[in-house]
């Protein structure tokens, strides 16, 4: 809009310049006029809209142009965002949005719930090994860092999305142990939604108790499921490629599950056995 502004002045200046000296092209002047009014306009009126819309319809807006854009269905959709690139995941995260405009940025600003869901990448030390816990990149860590303080500032419930991670190529020195960054949070007591996509290697973080987890979804079958986080405050479950050892889910609050989802690689005598452990369905 400034640029209009500044264009429509230098605009009247040549009209002015024109008129006194009884040239020929001052209509086509004029005419040029009439169009950077309109436009000015427009983008005015524009700027008028944006501030009446109320920041409740915002959040829906930017949430659905986040997961639209990551390829990832609805932003409610943890598994479908777990399976997004991460690469997308990234470039259009809410910092990003807030780069478009002033506007945007003040909106964004102003949206708390647009920061509370997380991706996080972890990599495995090695491609054979397997026994320890994988590392997060350190380039990764201080953007994640930005976002935790914010939820533990406003106290905000937050999602956290584990997908595969890059290649080891990408370790550093620097590189922290995944689980170790979990504990070390002060955030980690309002994550309410946990989402496993790791198929290629274990997490390692049976040792570590969530309580304030209640919806976990779960898309990594064999030794994936035996390194799932304690939460003894679940109620919500996915399981996603579960197999036929059930009992492979040490952690699984199975007799404290109001919603569980266990895929369909299960036969008839499994699926009883799992029902069997949920008496409050």
């Amino acid at each position: 809009m400034e640029g209009y502004t500044t264009q429509l002045a230098v605009l009247q200046g040549i009209i002015e310049a024109e008129a006194r000296s009884g040239g020929n092209i001052s209509i086509i002047l004029w005419r040029a006029e009439q169009i950077y009014r309109v436009r000015l306009s427009a983008c005015s009126s524009i700027g008028t809209a944006w501030r009446k819309v109320p920041l409740e319809l915002w959040d829906k807006v930017f949430r659905h142009y986040l997961a639209a854009i990551r390829g990832s269905g609805p932003v409610s959709d943890p598994f479908k965002r777990a399976k997004a690139d991460p690469n997308k995941l990234a470039m259009f995260a809410p910092n990003t949005l807030s780069t478009v405009c002033k506007a945007w940025r003040s909106i964004v600003t102003s949206l708390s719930t647009l920061w509370t869901d997380i991706t996080l990448l972890p990599m495995p030390v090695s491609e054979s090994d397997t026994n320890r816990p994988p590392l997060l990149a350190s380039a990764d860590v201080v953007p994640v860092l930005t976002r935790l303080h914010r939820l533990t500032k406003q106290s905000l419930p937050w999602s956290l999305t584990i997908a595969n991670g890059r290649p080891p190529q990408l370790l550093t020195a620097n590189s922290i142990p995944f689980p170790l960054f979990l504990e070390s949070q002060a955030a980690l007591r309002f994550l309410a939604c946990l989402c496993i996509c790791a198929t290629h290697h274990p997490l390692n973080l049976a040792d570590m108790m969530i309580p304030s987890i209640t919806s976990l979804v779960v898309d990594a079958g064999g030794p994936g499921f035996a390194n799932i986080p304690n939460l003894p405050n679940l109620t919500k479950a996915t399981l996603l490629n579960m197999v036929a050892d059930v009992d492979s889910t040490t952690h699984t609050p199975w007799a404290s599950l109001t919603h569980p989802f266990i895929g369909n690689h299960l036969n008839p005598q499994h699926v009883h056995t799992v029902l069997r452990m949920c008496p409050i369905l």
